[in-house]
């Protein structure tokens, strides 16, 4: 019900059709479990964009500002960030 409204709503339904109006504001959409390509965390922090498309403070207030400053030194450490990382992080 909800989930599939969602997904709807954020071009990531492919089955059925008609359309769907949307309030002309901004809407952001977050699944419950997101998706973190495998690779560097900078990678999954600046996915789908290139790991070096910003610069290393950027990544670091990023990290910060989640309270993860913790991960900061492992920025460039390549894993399965969506099994590394809970939910809530």
């Amino acid at each position: 019900g909800k989930s599939t409204l969602l997904r709807a709503m954020g071009h990531l339904w492919p089955a059925g059709h008609g359309s769907i109006r949307l309030p002309a504001a901004r809407y952001l959409f977050l699944p419950q479990k997101p998706y973190l390509p495998i690779g560097t965390l900078r990678d999954a922090l600046s996915y789908p964009q290139a790991g070096d498309t910003y610069p290393h403070e950027r990544y670091v207030h990023v990290l910060e500002t989640c309270r993860l400053p913790h991960l900061v030194s492992r920025l460039d450490e390549a894993n399965h960030w969506q099994r590394m990382l809970s939910p809530g992080e």
